[in-house]
């Protein structure tokens, strides 16, 4: 492999230190006018034309030297860097994962009171039909559980309609007398 020359060690370290935005000679070009949107960049570009003409007035070997230095130094920096980034990234997943549950409490919090408010209407409607079907066994004990439907069908559903219920099917009916009988008795 070929010697590198002071002029190429010194171009490697002022690209570096300023990220591949200025060399600190006339491959720059002309100095605009600095104001506050151009202040940073100017920053970099003053600073690069000062690091030149301190390695400029070096030796080769401290060149080398410095070139050697600044390897390791972007070398330390990357890998800090790349442990910050695990770490943010780390971070953002537990955040995620936070998010994640925070999402799937809420949803069980949801269904649990939708299943709350289920059993709470099932309770009334049950309600309702023993309110109907008490009387109607009292007067008919032998009678089966379709003929009772049958029997309180229309008070049921209209007591339903009017507390803004949906109005059950016969069937419906006929299977909660059942459960109203057996649980009576």
């Amino acid at each position: 492999m070929a010697r590198l020359t002071k002029k190429q060690i010194i171009d490697s370290i002022v690209c570096e230190a300023t990220q591949g935005l200025f060399f600190g000679d006339e491959r720059d070009g002309e100095t605009p006018p600095i104001n506050l949107q151009n202040f940073t960049d100017e920053m970099s570009r003053h600073g690069a034309k000062a690091l030149r003409a301190r390695l400029s007035g070096l030796a080769y070997q401290k060149v080398l030297q410095e070139g050697i230095d600044a390897l390791e130094y972007t070398k330390r920096l990357k890998e800090r860097q790349l442990a910050s980034l695990g770490q943010q990234l780390a971070s953002l997943g537990q955040v995620e994962r936070a998010a994640r549950e925070e999402r799937l409490q809420a949803n069980r919090r949801q269904l649990a009171a939708a299943r709350a408010e289920k059993r709470n209407i099932s309770e009334s409607i049950d309600d309702i039909i023993a309110k109907f079907v008490g009387p109607v066994l009292d007067k008919h004990p032998e009678w089966r559980s379709h003929r009772c439907a049958v029997e309180i069908e229309p008070q049921v559903n209209k007591t339903l309609r009017g507390a803004e219920r949906r109005p059950l099917a016969l069937d419906a009916i006929r299977k909660r007398v059942k459960k109203y009988r057996t649980h009576a008795r």
